[in-house]
């Protein structure tokens, strides 16, 4: 009688661990206007050669190895827009061990939980002073 309960709950629990946000921690004290969709967001792996200010640290969901350099880097571009960024600076790739339910081929039983490598992407948001050349 009381399985179905059990089942529905599992299964809502075992949703909400896999569905992952992006984190974002704010750093400026004012809030910009968000860019248009077709603002050209800028990535470095270091630092910039304009002037800026910091608006906000990302990070992005977890990804696939295949996807992360063109998923990762569009989700990042597309919250720099929300933020009313300019660029994304210290750019950095992080590798992520997750545990996941579905097929595994190797295993003795394939269908199942296994654990996965998966990688995020994170940087900083800034935004070009007044007194830098604007893209």
């Amino acid at each position: 009688m009381h399985r179905p309960r059990h089942f529905l709950l599992l299964l809502v629990l075992l949703s909400l661990g896999c569905a992952t946000p992006v984190a974002i921690q704010r750093y400026a004290v004012h809030s910009y206007p968000a860019r248009p969709a077709d603002y050209p967001i800028a990535l470095f792996d270091g630092e910039c050669p304009d002037h800026y200010e910091l608006l906000a640290k990302m990070t992005t969901r977890p990804y696939d190895d295949r996807d992360v350099d063109i998923i990762g880097k569009a989700e990042l571009q597309s919250m720099a827009r929300k933020l009313g960024g300019d660029a994304v600076v210290r750019l950095s790739r992080d590798a992520v061990m997750r545990e996941e339910v579905g097929y595994s081929p190797g295993a003795l039983l394939r269908v199942g939980t296994h654990f996965v490598d998966r990688y995020k992407l994170s940087g900083i948001v800034v935004r070009y002073s007044e007194h830098s050349a604007k893209p």
